[in-house]
């Protein structure tokens, strides 16, 4: 389990990669995430690679009720939830689950300012 805590807005600022075996095969996904102003962009993003490329970008609130996407005959999915505060002034952290066809790919915290 990675923990990132994102600081600065409109740049990318973590990026993981991850792997599995499926079906004898080597399967790689890639979460990166980004802070971004909310007037500008929106607010916080999470993007998520599969094997071939771009397979998702939601927010961490869209995250918390789960994603899925097929690329490539196989399935990735994302499930965040966010965890209580530690301190009244702290930002929004999630606990993170990539995976691919139900096998983990990549596990994370993020906190956003």
């Amino acid at each position: 389990m990675q923990s990132v805590i994102l600081d600065k807005w409109l740049q990318v600022r973590f990026c993981t990669n991850g792997s599995n075996t499926i079906d004898g095969k080597l399967i790689q996904g890639k979460l990166c995430s980004q802070t971004q102003k909310y007037e500008i962009a929106g607010g916080p993003v999470i993007k998520l690679a599969g094997q071939r490329g771009l397979v998702g970008s939601l927010s961490p609130q869209e995250a918390t009720k789960g994603f899925s996407a097929s690329d490539g005959g196989i399935t990735y999915t994302l499930k965040c939830e966010l965890l209580p505060k530690i301190t009244a002034d702290a930002g929004d952290s999630y606990r993170c689950a990539y995976d691919a066809n139900n096998l983990p790919l990549v596990r994370v915290d993020i906190t956003y300012p």
